[in-house]
């Protein structure tokens, strides 16, 4: 039964971009059950997270979309939240925390790679 709790996550550490939201809220995200994989990175302004459910789970998606962004809200009440379930968002979160952690990304750079998604986010929607 414990196996089925594994998230795969990564909690981001870097001197340069404060991570600490987005790993406060992988943390809390991870106690959910059905979520397999979280990825989130901020901005001083904006959350993203990219979450992946257990198969079984994606028949209401809408709904769970919407009861983690609430939660998110109240964890980062001054942050912009924006949640997806898009594999497409998952691999760009993937890459992106990867940036964050080798220190490959200026703060910048990170800023309009966010700006980026979101925008892509809001199409989808």
């Amino acid at each position: 039964m414990e196996d089925d709790k594994h998230v795969e996550l990564t909690e981001i550490s870097t001197s340069e971009l404060d991570q600490s939201p987005s790993n406060q809220v992988k943390r809390r995200l991870s106690k959910h059950d059905g979520i397999t994989s979280i990825n989130a990175v901020n901005t001083s302004k904006t959350l993203i997270i990219a979450i992946e459910f257990h198969h079984n789970k994606r028949f209401n998606l809408t709904d769970l979309r919407k009861k983690y962004k609430k939660e998110i809200e109240k964890i980062v009440p001054n942050l912009d939240v924006e949640l997806s379930t898009d594999k497409k968002l998952v691999f760009e979160l993937d890459e992106l925390e990867k940036k964050i952690e080798d220190n490959s990304i200026t703060p910048k750079k990170l800023m309009k790679k966010v700006k980026q998604l979101t925008k892509l986010m809001k199409e989808q929607t």
